[in-house]
C-alpha cells in the first residue's frame, strides 16, 4: 500500500512539472528565451533533474504574479 501511495505522489508531482517546450508554448516565448532567463536568473525557478530542466507549475504561477505586481494588481 505504501509503495502505491508513493507512486501516486510521484505521478502527481510529475504532472506539476513542465518541460521547457511546454512552458515555452504556455508563455508564448522561445525556448532560447527560457534558457537565457535561466542563465541570468530572470525567469521562474527551475529544477535540474540530471541534465533535464523542469519547471514546477506553482513556481511559474508565483513568478507571473510577481511580474504582474502581486496578487491584487
Amino acid at each position: 500500500m505504501i509503495e502505491s501511495q508513493q507512486n501516486v505522489l510521484a505521478a502527481e508531482a510529475a504532472a506539476e512539472l513542465l518541460t521547457p517546450s511546454q512552458l515555452s508554448k504556455k508563455l508564448t516565448v522561445p525556448k532560447a528565451t527560457l534558457a537565457f532567463w535561466r542563465t541570468t536568473n530572470q525567469g521562474p525557478k527551475f529544477l535540474k533533474i540530471g541534465r533535464h530542466v523542469r519547471y514546477n507549475i506553482q513556481d511559474v504561477n508565483d513568478w507571473l504574479l510577481i511580474l504582474r505586481g502581486g496578487s491584487d494588481a
